[in-house]
């Protein structure tokens, strides 16, 4: 696979210690890129407890460990879901590398458990927004600048099996992630001829800081709560296991290397084999 040398990437939602969003910054600046992160500010008392005992500080420790990696770094607190938000995170982003070349849309909320029949429209606005407008707002404005530039780019967003099969309990977030696979065509239609590659991975169950902070609130063993949810999910996925933050990290690696300059538009599956359409 190819170098990142020389590229400008941001992630989103890059605060946590085993999240997704942080497996990939880390990736792309293994590869050789420069790597500003985005996440909301949490103050040191709200972080989950294996978060705090290893001393972890949210997108701070993340431009850290980029740096540790000889990388340069930048750390953008704001709420994706707002645009004025966006538009000072790429501002900043701007004035402090220059440019953009990379885009990862990694943030979303989901509201689980809750049937759409019993949802009010608040918590429906939240995750739209937090799952989908989030990706309009910041692939339009990273789009905006890379045209200016006139040197292409790439965006990718970490969508879900949820885009792919509505699932119960899930409404709000699986009407979301469909909305994705639709916001990654029609942009990719919109940016091909400024030579910008529109793509989304769509994951299945990670082993990441959702489970951890789950695990942490029930008072099971994280290693307890990874064997019962692999036991739940064994027979519905072909591979019989979950996936990892890491995994999907050179996923996107790949999606945005110029290994990779000829798709576009694709919601591709990365779920063990779980959903094959």
């Amino acid at each position: 696979m190819d170098s990142l040398e020389g590229k400008i990437a941001l992630v989103t939602a890059a605060n946590r210690m085993h999240g997704t969003g942080t497996g990939i910054a880390l990736e792309l600046a293994r590869a050789g890129a420069d790597v500003a992160v985005n996440g909301r500010y949490h103050p040191p008392d709200d972080l989950p407890r294996h978060e705090r005992e290893a001393d972890w500080r949210g997108l701070e420790s993340t431009v850290e460990r980029i740096e540790m990696l000889g990388r340069r770094s930048l750390a953008l607190f704001g709420d994706v879901s707002r645009p004025e938000d966006v538009r000072r995170m790429f501002d900043q982003l701007i004035e402090h590398f220059g440019r953009i070349d990379i885009l990862v849309n990694s943030a979303a909320q989901g509201a689980p458990g809750v049937k759409l029949i019993e949802m009010d429209v608040p918590t429906w606005d939240t995750v739209i927004a937090n799952t989908l407008t989030s990706v309009f707002l910041c692939s339009c404005e990273a789009a905006r600048r890379m045209i200016r530039a006139g040197n292409g780019g790439k965006i990718v967003t970490i969508s879900s099996r949820a885009g792919k099969v509505g699932l119960a309990g899930f409404g709000a977030y699986s009407a979301a992630k469909f909305g994705v696979s639709g916001l990654t065509q029609a942009l990719a239609m919109e940016l091909a001829p400024y030579r910008i590659n529109v793509n989304a991975l769509c994951v299945g169950k990670i082993l990441s800081s959702t489970l951890r902070r789950r695990a942490e609130r029930q008072g099971v063993p994280i290693a307890e709560a990874i064997r019962r949810l692999e036991d739940e999910n064994r027979n519905e996925i072909p591979l019989g296991r979950l996936t990892t933050p890491d995994e999907i990290a050179r996923a996107v690696r790949f999606l945005v290397s110029s290994d990779a300059d000829y798709m576009t538009g694709q919601s591709i599956n990365f779920t063990g084999g779980r959903i094959m359409h």
